[in-house]
C-alpha cells in the first residue's frame, strides 16, 4: 500500500454456527516510509562462540552508543563500549569475560545496545549470545 485507504469487510462469530457480516466497511491506512534505518546491528558471529564473538554495528548518523553484556539474571557482565561513534560501520567484540577480565561460564548472554543519534529517536537493540567453551 502506498498511503492508500483500502476497504474490507469484517466477519465475526456472534453465536456458534452464525456468522453475520459486520454492519459497515472498515477503512485502514498503512503509512510506510522509504527512509533507511539510522543504524543496524548485524547478528554476532560466530554464535555460539568459544573465545570471542563480533557484532558489526552500522550507523548512518553519528551518535552516542552504549553496548553492555548481561547474563540471564539481568546482571551487567561487561561494558563493550560507551561513547560517541561516527557514521559508518564499527565492530563490537566480546571476549567472553567480565569487566574484571575473568572468563564467564558457558551459557546465554544478551548484548544490549542503546543508540542516541544526534538527530532522531533513541533506540535499543538486544541480541542473544551463546557461549560454549
Amino acid at each position: 500500500m502506498n498511503n492508500e485507504i483500502d476497504e474490507f469487510s469484517l466477519t465475526y462469530i456472534q453465536k456458534p454456527g452464525i456468522a453475520p457480516e459486520a454492519p459497515a466497511p472498515i477503512a485502514a491506512q498503512e503509512n510506510r516510509t522509504n527512509a533507511q534505518p539510522q543504524f543496524h546491528l548485524s547478528p554476532n558471529y560466530p554464535n555460539p562462540f568459544r573465545h570471542s564473538t563480533q557484532m558489526p554495528l552500522h550507523l548512518s548518523t553519528p551518535g552516542r552508543v552504549s553496548a553492555m553484556i548481561y547474563n540471564l539474571q539481568g546482571q551487567q557482565v561487561q561494558s563493550l563500549y560507551n561513547g560517541s561513534l561516527s557514521t559508518g560501520t564499527h565492530r563490537l567484540q566480546w571476549l567472553g569475560t567480565t569487566a574484571a577480565g575473568q572468563a564467564v561460564g558457558n551459557g546465554v548472554y544478551f548484548l544490549r545496545v542503546l543508540i542516541e543519534p544526534e538527530s532522531g529517536a533513541t533506540e535499543v537493540l538486544i541480541r542473544e549470545l551463546i557461549l560454549a567453551r
